[in-house]
């Protein structure tokens, strides 16, 4: 049989980086094509849930000039008429997220989803404005409401999946640096 093992250098890059493939994994998911009648429009904002976790547990390995870029590659890939808007939302949501995440550390999942929830609504909204003048009418609010609820909503279930990922990646990166 035969016996593999990987340079701990090499391991500890791939444990860092994973926040950032997690979320990539996340964009892939949102924008490709699907087949079903109307969710491209209403498509959850999956790769902001990554972006919120890992910016409020270690914002070190969710800068934000990767935020910046996953917001540019969703507009590429969208189509948004405002080039552009997702990746400077992107990095408002990590910039307001990182000025307040010490705070966040001793608060509850209650407290944390509420958050997230208030500050995704804070995103959709400046996004509905920009959208509705941008196009000379007034945007579909449903839509973005729906957007919304369908990300806040699943918050909670990537938020335990992660903090799972995030204690495996603690203790192996741990263990790599202390053996």
């Amino acid at each position: 049989m035969l016996n593999f093992t990987i340079p701990k250098r090499v391991e500890l890059f791939l444990w860092a980086i994973t926040p950032a493939l997690v979320t990539l994994l996340l964009f892939l998911l949102c924008t490709i094509n699907k087949h079903i009648w109307g969710i491209n429009s209403t498509m959850p904002l999956l790769p902001l849930i990554p972006v919120f976790y890992w910016g409020r547990v270690q914002a070190s390995e969710m800068p934000l000039w990767f935020a910046f870029i996953v917001g540019i590659l969703m507009d590429a890939v969208s189509g948004l008429p405002v080039f552009g808007l997702s990746a400077l939302l992107y990095m408002l949501f990590l910039m307001v997220l990182n000025s307040r995440a010490h705070h966040l550390q001793k608060e509850g999942f209650m407290f944390i989803w509420w958050y997230f929830s208030m500050l995704l609504a804070t995103l959709c909204l400046l996004q509905f404005v920009t959208m509705s003048i941008f196009e000379k009418h007034l945007y579909e609010i449903s839509r973005i409401f729906l957007q919304w609820f369908l990300t806040a909503g699943l918050y909670p279930l990537f938020h335990k999946l992660f903090d799972r990922l995030y204690e495996k990646c603690q203790q192996r990166r741990w263990l790599l640096t202390h053996s």
